[in-house]
C-alpha cells in the first residue's frame, strides 16, 4: 500500500513545488520592473547584484524549472486519475480525488464534505489506498 500512497503524496508535494516555484518567478519578475509600476506591498530591495543581466538567466532558468515540475505533476496526476477511475466504490474514488488530486484540503475536511466523522473518513481512506493498491497489483489500471 506504500508504493500507491506514496504516488497520491507525491502529487500533493509537486503542486506544492510547482506553486512555490512559481511564486519565486513572480518575485524575479518583480525585481526588474520600474518601481512606480512595483505593487506596493511587494518590498524589493535593489542592489547592484539585482542587475537586469543577472536576474533575466534566473528567471529563464525558473521557466525551466517551472515547465519540469509542470511534467512530472502532469504525469503523475494521470497515473493516479487512471488508477483511481478504476475504483469501483464512489466513495472511495471522491475522498482520494479531493485529499490529494483537489485543492489543499485535511482528511478531515474531506470527510465532513462527503458527510463522515474524522475516524469515518480516517477508515475509508485505509480502504480506498487499499482498493487503489489492489488495482495497481492486478494491473488493471
Amino acid at each position: 500500500m506504500q508504493e500507491i500512497k506514496e504516488l497520491f503524496k507525491r502529487v500533493r508535494r509537486e503542486r506544492k513545488a510547482l506553486e512555490e516555484l512559481m511564486r519565486e518567478r513572480e518575485r524575479l519578475t518583480v525585481t526588474l520592473q520600474p518601481k512606480a509600476v512595483m505593487p506596493k506591498l511587494i518590498c524589493v530591495q535593489t542592489s547592484p547584484k539585482n542587475t537586469m543581466e543577472e536576474t533575466v538567466p534566473e528567471i529563464v532558468e525558473q521557466d525551466r524549472k517551472i515547465e519540469a515540475a509542470k511534467e512530472r505533476l502532469r504525469r503523475d496526476t494521470e497515473a493516479a486519475m487512471r488508477i483511481i477511475q478504476r475504483i469501483t466504490r464512489k466513495e472511495y474514488r471522491i475522498l482520494l480525488q479531493q485529499y490529494y488530486l483537489g485543492e489543499e484540503k485535511t482528511l478531515a475536511r474531506v470527510g465532513e464534505e462527503i458527510g463522515y466523522s474524522l475516524r469515518q473518513t480516517k477508515r475509508l481512506h485505509a480502504a480506498a489506498l487499499a482498493a487503489a493498491q489492489q488495482i495497481v497489483k492486478d494491473g488493471t489500471f
